[in-house]
């Protein structure tokens, strides 16, 4: 079994804890993975971040006020190549049906959204002043979050 964890949360607002729960994890003897080691910008980020995520044994999802940035359409389209846009999320049949044709979604929400679609093992971390305002996405997550 895999031991790579992967920590979202991009974004600074949770930087210091991203790299406190890491550092620890690290000394637990786990491999860390996150978003921030691959850059963004290019053609095959989503698809990049699937691979990425796909062989993790646990994903924690840090949940903040920023979304962070959509994935470009390059990056959509690539990904469409590897898994066709009725093959993602099967198990999960109203949440694809919300996400309809996949575009505008973050790349820190596609993390969430692959976690779920390969099965693996999820820890949803929000505070209650995070939850604000994104309330419909994360009972998206939270109702679809402990099902595999």
């Amino acid at each position: 079994m895999s031991s790579r964890i992967f920590v979202s949360a991009a974004s600074k607002e949770f930087r210091s804890l991203r790299e406190r729960l890491a550092a620890s994890l690290q000394q637990a003897g786990f491999e860390i993975e996150h978003q921030n080691i691959f850059p963004q910008t290019s053609a095959d980020t989503v698809r990049t971040l699937a691979d990425l995520l796909k062989d993790c044994c646990l994903v924690i999802h840090l949940v903040n006020h920023q979304l962070g940035s959509v994935a470009n359409e390059l990056a959509l389209t690539d990904l469409l190549h590897s898994i066709p846009a009725e093959d993602f999320l099967p198990k999960h049949p109203e949440l694809r049906k919300a996400l309809g044709d996949l575009s505008g979604i973050t790349y820190t929400q596609w993390e969430a959204f692959f976690a779920l679609h390969f099965g693996v093992p999820k820890f949803l971390y929000h505070t209650a002043e995070h939850f604000l305002g994104r309330e419909d996405e994360l009972k998206l997550l939270d109702s679809n979050w402990d099902e595999a």
